[in-house]
């Protein structure tokens, strides 16, 4: 919050009659009063624009948003394990022994907008302790080369092993006239102990994309 105060500089003291002399310089002067008097004014003058600037800022609006909401249907990259749907419209995916589970998807997303926050909710089950993680990234490819690289404008990453339902703010121009846009998602869980195979799984119940106009 901006501290905004004013404290008056200038305190006149009463002429006397017959005894002060009417005179425009020294400290008893015209000019040093009124000197006084000229600054106290410019120092009220700047709390008051002070004043308009927070009121404005209080006023102002935020910009609408835009969200949304899906379940990302992945396809795998070879030689990945299958992503699979639930029966809830989840999609998940397993990791044996630390070997990740890679999947992308195309994303149709609007034009004009700035893509400000991703949100993620899931869970992930690890065998034998320990943390998984999830990795999510928004590449965009270009439409007059879309064989060159993509690179990546945003990511996401959750770990852990339970439920999740987080949220990474990212700052992201979306162009779909230019660009199109693929959504990646890669898992892997730890490695079991003594040789025994660990499988960890993913299951992402829904994703949030927030957009601002741009």
């Amino acid at each position: 919050m901006v501290d905004i105060s004013y404290a008056p500089a200038f305190h006149h003291t009463d002429w006397v009659d017959r005894v002060d002399r009417v005179e425009a310089a020294g400290p008893n002067g015209f000019n040093n009063r009124f000197n006084a008097i000229h600054g106290d004014l410019t120092q009220f003058a700047t709390v008051v624009t002070q004043i308009g600037q927070a009121i404005d800022e209080v006023h102002t609006a935020p910009p609408p948003q835009t969200r949304l909401s899906f379940v990302p249907r992945f396809r795998p990259v070879p030689p990945t394990i299958q992503w699979s749907l639930g029966g809830a419209g989840t999609v998940g995916a397993a990791s044996v022994d630390g070997r990740p589970a890679v999947g992308v998807t195309d994303l149709t997303l609007p034009a004009r907008v700035n893509l400000t926050s991703i949100r993620l909710v899931g869970r992930l089950t690890v065998d034998f302790g320990g943390s998984a993680q999830l990795a999510i990234s928004l590449a965009q490819s270009p439409l007059s080369d879309p064989s060159g690289t993509a690179p990546v404008v945003a990511t996401m990453t959750v770990s852990g092993s339970s439920s999740f339902d987080e949220s990474a703010t990212v700052q992201a121009p979306i162009d779909p006239t230019t660009f199109r846009y693929l959504l990646k998602a890669q898992f892997a869980g730890p490695t079991g102990p003594l040789g025994e195979p660990a499988v960890s799984e993913v299951v992402i119940e829904a994703m949030h994309l927030t957009f601002t106009p741009a």
